[in-house]
């Protein structure tokens, strides 16, 4: 299999291990209970070169802070989008007129954490919208073939939203969107869309004795 085909796959992978290892012992050891909220998508909009985006994955611990006429979570998230590669052509060393095939020149990705604050809005059987801002930090790195050879550490904020769909007692799924700002001269900014999950770990022990009020 050609590189440019296996590396997006093991970059995913590696991306959701990272995360998991940030994210799992705050949750496991965190009291009470948080809702978990995940995202996998692509990136789209990038500013900067390369641009063509490419997988997108969040995951976010949070925690209730206030029920009333919207459910208000705030926590952490962590973060791993593909911004894009360039692609070139491969010229046979001896013969610069025979073409050997495509070659990635370089790649671009971010991984970062973030602070999040989340309200979601409607009823327990009915679609529910949600808008999400982010506040955090944004490593951007630029490879050629995984080997790092630029990187740039950044602050950032996003801001998102979409809509999500109770299933049963303790998940909702949906779609969203949300843009992303990088204070910073390279990659000043993209946007994220896909679909979103989220769990109530802690079941439906949140005043109305239903997980369906959740997330």
């Amino acid at each position: 299999m050609p590189w440019t085909a296996q590396r997006p796959a093991r970059r995913a992978g590696a991306s959701v291990f990272a995360l998991a290892l940030i994210l799992v012992p705050a949750v496991a050891s965190a009291w009470p209970q948080p809702d978990i909220a995940a995202s996998v998508g692509n990136t789209v909009a990038v500013l900067g070169t390369p641009n063509d985006g490419g997988m997108s994955i969040e995951l976010a611990a949070l925690w209730k802070i206030w029920d009333g006429g919207g459910r208000v979570r705030f926590g952490g998230m962590a973060l791993a989008d593909d911004l894009g590669a360039r692609i070139g052509r491969l010229r046979d060393p001896n013969d610069a007129t025979i073409d050997l095939g495509a070659v990635e020149l370089d790649h671009r990705d971010v991984m970062g954490a973030a602070w999040r604050l989340d309200a979601v809005f409607g009823g327990p059987r009915s679609w529910q919208p949600f808008a999400s801002g982010t506040w955090g930090y944004y490593r951007l790195a630029d490879d050629h073939r995984g080997q790092d050879r630029e990187t740039l550490g950044s602050t950032g904020f996003s801001l998102g939203g979409g809509i999500l769909r109770p299933l049963g007692t303790r998940y909702a799924l949906g779609v969203g969107v949300r843009y992303h700002r990088l204070f910073n001269d390279v990659a000043g900014r993209y946007v994220n869309v896909g679909a979103e999950w989220r769990w109530s770990w802690g079941g439906g022990g949140e005043g109305s004795g239903t997980a369906s009020r959740v997330p």
